[in-house]
């Protein structure tokens, strides 16, 4: 199973209302040939863009997905999926790899997630998240001091 049909797969199992109910569709996809395990996929909205990719991992590949709103001024501004679930749950995660927990969280959550990226709430988001970065940086610091003290 190339890359492609494997985040196919978890699109299938996690997304389907992003398809179904939010009319996202599928505006670029590619594996590459000589690594069949690394891959995009690349979905779209009115004002959405989803952005999953399998990355060669240490033992295995990996699933990330990163979002961005197209009314955002910064045309590379692409969030990892940790930082949007930092900001609707204030759950910390540090990484973008999605897993089956992720996963479930993005099918139910994917109104809310859809919602930050519209053009009324943009603004108020990127503020938000912006927020939330500073607080994962400042974390990550002290856990990084923390760790060299011990």
């Amino acid at each position: 199973m190339n890359a492609v049909d494997r985040i196919t797969e978890f699109l299938s199992n996690y997304c389907e209302p992003l398809l179904k109910e939010y009319e996202f569709r599928v505006v670029n996809s590619s594996y590459d040939q000589d690594r069949p395990d690394v891959g995009s996929v690349l979905l779209e909205s009115e004002d959405t863009q989803c952005y999953f990719a399998m990355e060669r991992g240490v033992e295995r590949s990996e699933l990330l997905l990163y979002l961005r709103s197209k009314y955002d001024p910064k045309p590379r501004n692409w969030i990892p999926f940790s930082m949007i679930k930092n900001l609707l749950s204030e759950e910390t995660s540090s990484t973008a790899l999605m897993d089956e927990s992720k996963g479930e969280y993005l099918r139910q959550h994917i109104a809310e997630i859809v919602a930050l990226f519209g053009v009324d709430q943009v603004d108020k988001t990127l503020a938000q998240l912006d927020q939330v970065e500073k607080k994962m940086k400042a974390m990550n610091r002290k856990a990084r001091k923390k760790k060299k003290k011990g």
